[in-house]
C-alpha cells in the first residue's frame, strides 16, 4: 500500500528488461523495422518508465510506445533518447525512457517500435541438372546479416522487398521513409534461435528431391536488328541467342510451395568429367502454386540473326501509299536432329500498336506487346520468320 502511494505522489522508475515476443521485418534495403512487446504492472498517476537500450543504428525519429491492452490506455506524456559518442569510436547505443500517464493500476502491454539501418537479407539458389536434363534438384537459402548492434532472442523473422518508388525517393542515407515493403513479398523465415550483434548466417530455405523436367529453347530478339551500316558500330545491338529453358511449379509436390524470395541462382550439370557450372541468373520471386521460369544454358548450335528492310533500304510502299517495314528472323542450326524453338520478338515501328499484317507463320501476342512464334528448325537449313508493319 505504502508504495503504491509513493508511486502515486512521486512516480515509480520501472526498468523493463522482461522482454516479450520480438518480431523483426527486414528489407532488403538495408532497413528494418523492429516491435517488441512488454508486460508489466503498473500504478495509478505518472510513471518514469526506462526500457532497455535500443541499437545505435536506429533511427530515432521512428521510435514509438504503444499500449495494446485495455481500453483506457496510459498517455505517454514524454519520450527521452540519450546517446553519447565515444571518444574516436561508434557512438553507443540510444538509451530510451518515457513518462507515462496510467490511468489505474494493474498490468499493461506496450508495444515499442523502430527502424534500424544495418540488417538485411539475400536469397540465392543452386539448381543441379541430371547428366541427360530430364531431372533437377534444388537448394536455396536465405543470407542474414545483422550488422547493427542489436541482440535478438527468440525473434519472429519476416522478409520483405522494399517498394521501388519508396527506396527512390527516400534513400536510407537521407530518410527514414525508404522502409516502405512490398505487402506480397512479406515471407515468414523459420529457423532462426539467435541473432547476434555484426554477425551473418546462412538460413536453409529448400532442398528438394529431382524433378523431372522437359527443358525448351528460346531467342529473344526484340530490339536486336541487324544492319550493314552498323556492323562495326560501337552501338551495334548485340546478337540474338538461344538459350535452354525449363518451367517448373512452385508446389509440395516438387518440395516447394513457399514464397521463394527474387534471388541469383547458379545452374550446375553433372557430366562424365564431373560438376560444370552452366549459368548464372536471376530467380524471380514465386509465390506457391505459381510457375517459375529457370534459363540453364545457351545453345551455341543455333545461330540467329533478325533485319529490318524499310523504304529507304529499298522497299517499296505499299499501294495505298503508305510506308511499312518488313521484319524478318532467321534461324540456322547444326544441331543433329529438328528442335521446336520459341521466338519472341515486339514489331519495330515508329507507331505504338500497330498492325502486322503478312506474317510467315502463326504467332500469339503477349499481355507485354510481343510476339511469340513456335516454329521447328531443321539442321542444315535456314528457318526464316517474317512479318510486315506499317511505319
Amino acid at each position: 500500500m505504502g508504495s503504491r502511494i509513493m508511486a502515486a505522489a512521486f512516480g515509480a522508475l520501472i526498468s523493463l528488461n522482461a522482454l516479450g515476443q520480438v518480431q523483426l521485418v527486414i528489407g532488403d534495403n538495408g532497413t528494418t523495422l523492429v516491435q517488441k512487446t512488454y508486460t508489466r504492472e503498473l500504478a495509478v498517476g505518472k510513471v518514469e518508465m526506462r526500457l532497455e537500450s535500443l541499437p545505435a543504428q536506429t533511427i530515432p525519429e521512428s521510435v514509438t510506445l504503444s499500449e495494446t491492452s485495455g481500453t483506457a490506455p496510459a498517455k505517454v506524456l514524454s519520450q527521452r533518447l540519450t546517446c553519447k559518442e565515444k571518444p574516436g569510436g561508434p557512438a553507443d547505443d540510444m538509451g530510451l525512457s518515457y513518462t507515462l500517464d496510467s490511468p489505474a493500476d494493474g498490468p499493461r502491454t506496450f508495444t515499442l517500435s523502430y527502424l534500424v539501418r544495418g540488417q538485411t537479407w539475400q536469397s540465392e539458389y543452386n539448381a543441379f541438372l541430371a547428366p541427360d536434363r530430364t531431372s533437377v534438384r534444388f537448394e536455396g537459402w536465405i543470407s542474414l546479416s545483422n550488422q547493427t548492434s542489436g541482440q535478438y532472442s527468440s525473434p519472429r523473422i519476416t522478409l520483405a522487398r522494399s517498394a521501388p518508388d519508396a527506396a527512390a525517393q527516400y534513400p536510407p542515407e537521407r530518410s527514414s521513409s525508404a522502409s516502405g515493403f512490398i505487402e506480397s513479398s512479406l515471407m515468414p523465415l523459420e529457423g532462426v534461435e539467435t541473432l547476434d550483434p555484426f554477425s551473418t548466417m546462412r538460413v536453409p530455405l529448400l532442398n528438394t528431391p529431382q524433378i523431372a523436367i522437359t527443358p525448351f529453347l528460346e531467342c529473344e530478339t526484340a530490339g536486336r536488328a541487324y544492319r550493314e551500316e552498323c556492323m562495326y558500330s560501337d552501338h551495334m545491338p548485340p546478337a540474338p541467342s538461344v538459350w535452354w529453358w525449363v518451367e517448373l511449379g512452385n508446389t509440395p509436390e516438387n518440395g516447394m510451395g513457399k514464397v521463394l524470395q527474387k534471388g541469383s541462382i547458379r545452374v550446375f550439370q553433372q557430366t562424365a568429367q564431373g560438376m560444370i557450372l552452366l549459368n548464372t541468373g536471376t530467380l524471380d520471386t514465386a509465390q506457391p502454386a505459381q510457375k517459375m521460369r529457370i534459363r540453364i544454358a545457351p545453345e551455341p548450335g543455333i545461330t540467329v540473326k533478325k533485319q529490318v528492310k524499310q523504304p529507304g533500304d529499298g522497299l517499296k510502299q505499299d499501294g495505298s501509299g503508305g510506308r511499312n517495314m518488313v521484319q524478318s528472323i532467321s534461324l540456322t542450326s547444326t544441331l543433329d536432329a529438328p528442335r521446336e524453338v520459341r521466338v519472341f520478338d515486339r514489331p519495330e515501328s515508329v507507331r505504338r500498336g500497330t498492325a502486322v499484317s503478312d506474317a510467315s507463320d502463326l504467332y500469339k501476342t503477349l499481355d507485354d506487346g510481343r510476339m511469340e512464334f513456335r516454329v521447328e528448325v531443321t539442321p542444315g537449313t535456314e528457318r526464316i520468320i517474317t512479318y510486315t508493319t506499317a511505319m
